[in-house]
């Protein structure tokens, strides 16, 4: 059923932002003081990154225990899983260290080959 409501609402929310476009919606005011200022939303940003690093790194805790326990016939497959749900937290963990100032050559570097390395497994 959510495969024959995709299309349509996908359709939908097109036509929507095209729509909004064209009668004028105001943008939004990030630079104003209040709860949809520009600090208020990195600071958002900053604790969903860090909650969702730490979610991603309860996971293969469970699958090694998982492991330890049962008799997988394909270990390896289940390995390489976690390793590749360790580096999408480790991607989230390195984001939260990007809204911190200026960044360093080394932080993007690292937070780079962590992606490449996310992509490659």
């Amino acid at each position: 059923m959510l495969k024959a409501l995709a299309p349509g609402l996908l359709f939908a929310s097109l036509i929507f932002s095209v729509t909004a476009i064209d009668s004028g919606f105001t943008n939004c005011n990030c630079d104003d003081e209040g709860f949809w200022s520009i600090a208020n939303i990195l600071e958002c940003q900053k604790v969903s990154d860090l909650l969702i690093a730490v979610a991603y790194f309860s996971i293969p805790i469970e699958l090694l225990y998982f492991i330890s326990c049962s008799n997988v016939p394909f270990k390896w497959v289940l390995v390489q899983f976690i390793l590749f749900i360790v580096l999408c937290g480790l991607t989230h963990l390195l984001n939260v260290w990007t809204y911190y100032g200026p960044h360093s050559f080394q932080l993007m570097l690292a937070l780079t080959i962590a992606k490449f390395l996310t992509a490659l497994v």
